[in-house]
């Protein structure tokens, strides 16, 4: 895809642009600038966009399905970054390998996804001195580790969510959400591969973690622990119980809170589709 030819036409020459540039610099006298030296930037920017602009616009197919497009414009960015920086070990250039990854991830083209994430892997892991760049090598584990799941390959999947979980506990505090749902993931695996006490394990952390995160004060805050993730991580420990051969006790404090759990979501789904039915006939009234 090339630029359109009704724009080229108007194309400015990088001189150009550099001599308003220094013009504008010079200029001290109007603090709003000359409104054609903004024009000529604003036309500049389209004709040449930026790296930003091709990110926003692959970010944008991205939420459309459209990963094609989106590969496109990551292409344009990742062309943009080793020419500005001319160094393939660079902080925005492995995290444009990371969104390769992501979107070919997205289309289902596995191998493709592997391979970005195992660059963005290599580099990050050579580049991890700061907390933040840590965290950035745990998104990557996660990544490849999601590939690995979706092949049937559980083993390799827990080995590289294991060394996420691992930057995560001992980087973020407790009410991390990521460590959560990774003690979460690890659990589901370990169930796959039938080995039930280790994923009861993982199950009760990661049940641990939300108690942290969300808040159990039913009269408050009914609305904030009504999430999907408790709801599975409820059901899950429910029925790993008898299978672990767990204390009645255990069941039953479980058992109690679930309960407790569904009353409170199944009160807010009530009043939920009251207001939707308020909206409607708000709606007809019209």
């Amino acid at each position: 895809m090339g630029i359109a030819t009704d724009q080229t036409k108007h194309a400015l020459s990088y001189v150009q642009i550099d001599r308003y540039k220094e013009v504008k610099c010079q200029s001290t006298e109007n603090k709003q600038g000359n409104p054609l030296a903004r024009g000529i930037v604003k036309l500049a920017s389209t004709v040449y966009p930026s790296e930003a602009t091709y990110n926003r616009l692959a970010i944008e197919y991205v939420k459309k399905g459209d990963y094609d497009l989106a590969l496109v414009n990551f292409e344009r960015v990742l062309t943009i970054q080793i020419q500005r920086y001319g160094d393939a070990q660079n902080i925005h250039i492995v995290s444009t390998y990371h969104k390769f990854g992501h979107v070919y991830e997205m289309k289902k083209d596995y191998d493709m996804a592997i391979l970005y994430n195992k660059m963005s892997i290599e580099i990050r892991e050579s580049l991890s001195t700061t907390n933040k760049q840590h965290l950035d090598l745990a998104e990557s584990y996660k990544s490849i580790a999601n590939v690995h799941y979706y092949y049937n390959e559980y083993k390799i999947a827990l080995t590289f969510d294991g060394k996420a979980l691992k930057i995560y506990l001992e980087t973020v505090p407790k009410d991390d959400f990521n460590a959560a749902k990774l003690c979460h993931r690890i659990g589901i695996i370990y169930e796959e591969l039938k080995e039930y006490e280790t994923a009861f394990k993982n199950y009760e952390e990661a049940f641990k973690l939300y108690k942290i995160i969300y808040s159990f004060n039913y009269s408050q805050y009914s609305d904030v622990h009504h999430n999907s993730l408790m709801r599975d991580i409820n059901r899950r420990l429910l029925r790993m119980l008898p299978i672990v051969k767990k204390a009645d006790a255990d069941l039953e404090q479980l058992d109690k809170y679930y309960r407790m759990f569904n009353e409170d979501q199944e009160k807010e789904c009530i009043m939920f589709n009251e207001e939707v039915l308020s909206w409607q006939i708000n709606d007809m009234s019209r």
